[in-house]
């Protein structure tokens, strides 16, 4: 059974556009351009180095279900959050809850008379 594809506005303008022939073909030199540029990209991001780990079972299937719910293979979400980490990009939960606890208190703070 094939299943029907919702388009978003801008994908069925596009469609449309492509229907009704209004759109040209960019210059061969531009499309080289783009190609050129996208094999750069993806041989910059292959990935090179294979770990292997040993992690409690709890841990594991924590990550499968996170994984899961995200909609990402599980291997995919560790290496995600890996690099998420090394850059200095994972955001702790906890940390952003207490900064907005701060931040709402300070929003109720009365002023105090002098």
């Amino acid at each position: 059974m094939k299943r029907k594809v919702r388009l978003s506005k801008e994908e069925r303008d596009m469609e449309k556009k492509l229907g009704e022939g209004t759109w040209k073909s960019a210059p061969k030199e531009e499309i080289t351009r783009h190609v050129k540029t996208a094999q750069v990209f993806v041989r910059s991001r292959k990935k090179e180095g294979r770990i292997n780990i040993r992690i409690a079972g709890g841990d594991l299937a924590l990550l499968k279900k996170t994984a899961e719910s995200e909609g990402l293979p599980y291997q995919t979400f560790m290496a995600s959050v890996l690099h998420k980490y090394v850059n200095g990009q994972l955001v702790d939960r906890k940390v952003i809850a207490e900064l907005k606890g701060i931040m709402t208190s300070k929003k109720r703070a009365k002023p105090v008379k002098v």
